[in-house]
């Protein structure tokens, strides 16, 4: 897996993310009650495990990972009054220098 495929990776996955909470709230506003986000995580586990054996099977990378796109909502970090973002190509080669041995 290269650097791009990496990046397009995680911009899927957060297009994916970012149409199902759409979804779940258009349908909650119609039907005017809570309906639950869709639940990708077969597909996501399944990605997760493509991504993790490109990285050698060093788990932490997943972790990195998971905080990157759920924690931190795809790069985001806020300090005081200033937000911080990390690109997709930024974990890739944080994680890269981090994670495979060259």
């Amino acid at each position: 897996m290269n650097k791009a495929i990496f990046i397009s990776v995680i911009e899927s996955i957060k297009e994916q993310t970012t149409r199902d909470y759409d979804i779940s709230n258009s349908l909650a506003q119609v039907y005017r009650t809570q309906v639950p986000v869709y639940d990708n995580s077969i597909l996501l586990n399944a990605i997760r495990s493509i991504v993790l054996f490109h990285f050698n099977d060093q788990k932490e990378v997943l972790s990195e990972i998971d905080h990157y796109c759920f924690f931190q909502n795809f790069g985001r970090v806020e300090k005081g009054d200033e937000v911080l973002i990390e690109t997709p190509g930024e974990l890739y080669d944080r994680l890269a220098s981090e994670y495979l041995v060259h």
